[in-house]
This record gives structure tokens, sequence and C-alpha cells, in this order.
């Protein structure tokens, strides 16, 4: 095993050390709040793909390859493109999880918008007024007036 892969096999394993092996320091990764419900969510999500889409991928995969010719077989082409999608969305979650933090919200600020606050919002063309409550970063449900503290509405707030 060369240095190479020796790297990349720690970088697949531990994503959050590739910043110290390649140098680059420019992308500050931060953490962000969400609530106790969305960083469940988030983690049964992670749970589902692990235990179950990717091992399933692995038999589809498996059973194409028996098919024979690899080069005109459509059922292992589409079984590593949903191998890679899987892959990367794996990626995704285990960076975003790696960041979150979650908590509850209680003891808003109220002298200033802030997590957990409702604001009321007026258009100052249209006089017309909208209510939002400000919660995390994976907490938004715009139909329901939450947003995330994320979003420019918020920030603007």
């Amino acid at each position: 095993m060369d240095k190479r892969s020796l790297l990349a096999r720690i970088v697949k394993t531990y994503p959050a050390v590739q910043t110290m092996i390649s140098g680059d320091t420019t992308k500050q990764d931060h953490s962000f709040l969400v609530s106790w419900p969305s960083l469940e969510r988030r983690k049964d999500e992670y749970a589902e793909l692990v235990q179950k889409s990717i091992p399933a991928n692995s038999k589809e995969i498996a059973v194409a390859r028996s098919y024979g010719d690899l080069r005109e077989n459509h059922e292992y082409k589409a079984a590593k493109e949903m191998q890679k999608i899987l892959m990367r969305r794996k990626g995704e979650l285990e960076s975003q999880l790696v960041r979150a933090r979650g908590t509850d919200f209680v003891n808003p600020r109220t002298d200033v918008a802030s997590l957990g606050t409702e604001v009321k919002v007026t258009d100052l063309d249209s006089q017309q007024a909208e209510h939002f409550i400000i919660l995390g970063a994976w907490d938004s449900d715009p139909d329901k007036g939450v947003i995330s503290y994320l979003t420019p509405v918020a920030q603007g707030c």
C-alpha cells in the first residue's frame, strides 16, 4: 500500500482530517444549531442509508455482475451510479452530523430576533404583515411560518 492509498483510506474513514492532510485551511466548517427532533431524523436517515440502502445496493451490484459482460450490462451500470449517489449522500450526512449541534430553543432572547423567537415582518409596499418563527438549520417549514436562522430573511431580522 502506498502513501496516497493509505491517506485516501484515512480520509474516507475520517472525513474531518482531510483539511489537515491537504493543508487547505481556507474552507472553515462551522457548527450549526438544529432542533433535537431534526437531528434525530438526520441520524435515522444516516442509519437507514448505512444499514439498508448501501448493503442492498451492494447486493444489486453483485447480482448485476453475475449477468456477464459488464461493458453492455445496464443493470450493473445503473447499480454503480446508484452506489455513487448513496456514497455521496453518506459523506454529506457524515459532514453535517459532525457539525450539527442540537438544542431545544428554550429561553430565547426576546429583545432581538434570535433562535426560537417569533418575528413579525411588514412589507412596506403592501403593508402586509407576516409572522415567522426562527429555528434551527434543518427546521425550516415555510408553510407553517418556520424559517431557518441561516436564511436571508432570518438574518435580516
